[in-house]
């Protein structure tokens, strides 16, 4: 039996916590264990990037972009095919998760909703197309050290991330995940960084 409602806060605790957190109440993070992750992940991949040799280099780096990659691909889907808003949302707009949020855009939403899912959905087929494109760049180009590929990796990875990070704090800093954008950016400039030189390289005339 559909219904026009979710299931009880119980069921999403993240949500009810959030909306506590828009009405003044901080949200509580594990900010130390977050400090601890970002310093172990940065030092981590700029020991064994810089450390290696120039093929192991890049093989590294494209690691790293296509774990990139896969967070865009998870949050891609997301956006595309999931049938609820996601926590943070419903409480930025001050919905309860019981009340008031409909599971189906088909069933009897008001216009607000239909508008909020349809951009839900523009959003997450931008960020597959996105994604698609950049797993294609990295696989073929990227691997054989095209120069305007570093270039188009470098956009993509910047611009989906930034944009990431601007409506997150434009949705609210306190209850948005937007440090798995930050990191994401972080990491994506560091690896491209590490492999500039092998891009930028003049090739001797003929190859």
């Amino acid at each position: 039996v559909k219904s026009n409602h979710l299931p009880s806060p119980h069921a999403y605790p993240l949500a009810s916590r959030c909306h506590g957190a828009r009405n003044g109440h901080r949200l509580r993070r594990p900010r130390v264990l977050v400090c601890l992750c970002w310093k172990r992940a940065l030092s981590t991949m700029a020991v064994v990037v810089v450390a290696a040799d120039a093929s192991q280099r890049l093989r590294y780096a494209s690691y790293i972009l296509y774990f990139v990659t896969l967070g865009m691909l998870g949050a891609a889907c997301l956006y595309s095919f999931s049938p609820v808003l996601v926590p943070w949302h419903a409480a930025r707009m001050g919905l309860e998760v019981d009340h008031g949020l409909a599971s189906n855009t088909e069933i009897g939403c008001p216009d607000t909703m239909i508008v909020m899912w349809a951009l839900y959905r523009v959003a997450g087929y931008e960020g597959l197309a996105l994604t698609i494109v950049m797993y294609l760049l990295l696989r073929g180009p990227f691997q054989r050290r095209e120069g305007w590929s570093w270039w188009a990796v470098l956009v993509i990875a910047s611009f989906s991330q930034s944009v990431t990070i601007v409506v997150a704090l434009f949705v609210d800093y306190r209850i948005t995940p937007w440090q798995a954008p930050l990191l994401a950016l972080v990491l994506s400039l560091s690896a491209l960084s590490a492999v500039r030189g092998e891009f930028m390289a003049e090739k001797p005339k003929g190859q």
